[in-house]
């Protein structure tokens, strides 16, 4: 995993909290790059049919 960190900073606009998480290294392998990763982040917690202005839709950051 040269070169990413492995984590995960969630953080909630709504409530104020901060989490850092980190992800499996099998994800890294199998999911190559930021967009890859992030897709796959979304399709798992993403709320999907959330509407893209409402305080449930998530916002990702990727590099």
């Amino acid at each position: 995993m040269k070169g990413a960190t492995g984590k995960i900073i969630q953080v909630d606009l709504t409530s104020g909290t901060i989490r850092i998480e980190s992800l499996p290294e099998a994800d890294y392998l199998a999911y190559i790059g930021g967009s890859g990763l992030a897709a796959k982040y979304f399709w798992d917690r993403g709320p999907i049919q959330a509407d893209p202005l409402s305080p449930e839709a998530m916002l990702i950051f990727s590099a």
